[in-house]
């Protein structure tokens, strides 16, 4: 960086907001700040679930030509219900939050409002958590033997940590992630003998990504290596995001509701930059994009939020912006009246995308402070966001289930179109559908909506459609009743209750019984009588020969008082095939009958 001297943090509060920003100011840009006489640094932003702005940025107290010889972490809050920003928290207070570079902070939160800040302390990472309004102790992430810079973090819903650094003098790069509440020791993740920095970090569903600038200091491209988010998973070799010969710097990296990850960054020609942008995963990313022409610019920043992308930078003429919504970026501009930018710049949105807040350097060396945005009005149209309800919840197959789209939403217009797509190949449209589920088996369940734009937004579920089931060791006895006058052939079936009935909450009404020649498929079975819920054995009498008893196989299947009935199996779940058995009857007392 060239020059260095005071950094001011800015928010720009529009839409109502309250002014507290430097003076010259059109716009109700908001100091966050408010250090006179120190340079505020290198600014980040997160949002929590209930729409909460947490901000974070090192004090300067002193320098030295461009060199950061001494400084503090520093947080505050923007309360969305009262609308203040609470007096900035010295998180640090040891005067070594400063090196030779200057990105010192990191902020993120989880899907339960937990806000989490990195810095950087001399040669080590320290972190420190935000729960249920209380900030835990520092806790050492990491401790290197030199100097390290920009610590980046991110964090899952459930609230795993992944976190990012680079060793100045080692050119080197390294990550250590808590998962599961338990820490993974530190690992070098770029390349030995390749000089690298700038490193930044993301976390989507199932995987992570990290990018940096790796060269020499001639050159340097932009790589970026993956990782799943399960504990112990390794980092893959760090692989080049495009083949351009360009010089690439100082990446930004996010990762969309898919995994897919997206990078901005910037190419430099003769003292001028490009913002430039690739998105892709480990098996490849796309040609790159050029999202500005050439001018005197520094460093993006990246926001994902679903399947959107917003973007800052520190522009000639102020702070510049784009957003990628709807899979178009829009073309770029410069917030008003705000040519005081220094170099740094983070972007985030409101959770329903409603609104876009900015944070950036405003001022020179130890005038600088750091100012706000928000809200700001979003960039294009934005997509609505399909969610959905179904009732009941889970049923015995078949089942008529209703599902329910109006808890569908679109931030700056209507949904005209509720699509509905179902894993068992049906479709429907409109706001409440009803759909009937033939078979048994988890099933996905897609809706789509379509705003008026044209724009759209998908969510899927899951139900468990549930069946009966069969009763247990499913027996047949042979018998042969002799009397004086007569000889009858009697094949008795007998069964068990199967507590997998209870488990689901079934009751069973009634048991049927079926019956088909040993010779024939399992489709050729045919009812041949039913007995109570509370009737565990049926008799078949009409059968005139003995070598016509042994013809026949059974089987049994369970029904509730809906009518409901449990598939067929040739041989029912939890029990084997029984071996038939035979007994010898005379003058109506059994011979040789072995006990079912």
């Amino acid at each position: 960086m060239s020059s260095r001297y005071r950094r001011i943090v800015i928010v720009l509060a529009l839409g109502g907001l309250f002014f507290c920003g430097a003076s010259g100011l059109a716009q109700n840009y908001v100091n966050i700040s408010h250090s006179p006489g120190w340079q505020s640094a290198c600014p980040r932003l997160t949002v929590d679930p209930a729409g909460n702005i947490h901000a974070v940025w090192a004090e300067i107290y002193a320098i030295s030509g461009i060199i950061f010889l001494s400084g503090d972490a520093f947080y505050s809050q923007y309360d969305v219900v009262t609308q203040q920003w609470s007096t900035p928290l010295n998180l640090s207070s040891s005067g070594l939050v400063a090196n030779s570079e200057g990105y010192l902070v990191g902020i993120a939160s989880d899907a339960s409002g937990n806000v989490y800040v990195v810095y950087v302390s001399d040669n080590r990472i320290l972190l420190r958590i935000l729960s249920g309004g209380t900030w835990g102790a520092a806790f050492e992430v990491a401790s290197n033997a030199s100097t390290i810079d920009q610590t980046r973090i991110a964090v899952t819903p459930r609230g795993d940590i992944f976190t990012c650094w680079w060793e100045i003098a080692a050119g080197a790069v390294f990550s250590r992630a808590r998962i599961g509440g338990v820490w993974e020791a530190a690992r070098q993740i770029s390349t030995p003998g390749i000089r690298s920095k700038f490193a930044d970090i993301a976390v989507g569903a199932g995987v992570a990504y990290c990018s940096w600038m790796a060269g020499t200091d001639v050159t340097y491209h932009v790589v970026v290596t993956g990782r799943a988010l399960t504990a112990g998973a390794a980092w893959l070799s760090p692989a080049r995001a495009t083949n351009s010969p360009d010089q690439e710097q100082q990446p930004a990296i996010a990762i969309d509701s898919t995994d897919v990850a997206h990078i901005v960054y910037t190419p430099e020609f003769n003292l001028e930059r490009i913002v430039r942008y690739v998105f892709g995963t480990a098996g490849g990313f796309s040609a790159p994009i050029d999202l500005t022409g050439r001018e005197g610019l520094h460093y993006p920043s990246l926001h994902a939020r679903g399947n959107n992308l917003y973007a800052c930078w520190q522009a000639a003429g102020g702070v510049g912006y784009s957003a990628r919504t709807g899979g178009s970026w829009a073309k770029p501009a410069v917030l008003p009246n705000t040519a005081d930018v220094l170099y740094l710049t983070d972007v985030a949105t409101s959770p329903d995308q409603g609104k876009t807040y900015y944070l950036w350097e405003n001022g020179n060396g130890l005038g600088t402070e750091i100012f706000w945005s928000g809200p700001q009005a979003p960039s294009g149209n934005i997509p609505p966001s399909a969610a959905f309800s179904f009732s009941p919840t889970t049923a015995v197959f078949p089942a008529d289930i209703t599902f329910d789209a109006s808890a569908s939403s679109d931030p700056d217009g209507s949904i005209t179109k509720y699509a509905w797509s179902f894993s068992d190949g049906g479709l429907s449209t409109g706001k409440i559908v009803s759909h009937n589920f033939k078979t048994f088996g988890t099933f996905a369940v897609m809706l789509t909506v379509t705003d008026n734009e044209g724009a759209t937004g998908s969510a899927t579920r899951t139900i468990q459609i549930l069946r009966l089931f069969q009763p247990l060791n499913i027996q047949v006895t042979s018998h042969v009743d002799e009397s004086l006058f007569k000889v009858r052939y009697l094949n008795i079936v007998t069964w068990e209750k199967n507590p997998a009935n209870d488990s689901i909450g079934a009751a069973i009404a009634t048991y049927r019984v079926y019956r088909k020649r040993k010779t024939e498929a399992d489709s050729s079975y045919a009812a041949i009588g039913d007995v109570a819920g509370g009737v565990f054995t049926f008799t078949d009498k009409p059968i005139k020969t003995a070598a016509e008893k042994d013809l026949y196989a059974y089987t049994v299947t369970s029904l509730n008082s809906e009518g409901k009935e449990s598939p067929i199996f040739g041989s029912p779940a939890g029990s084997p095939p029984a071996p038939i058995k035979s007994a010898l009857v005379r003058r109506g007392k059994l011979k040789g009958l072995a006990a079912n």
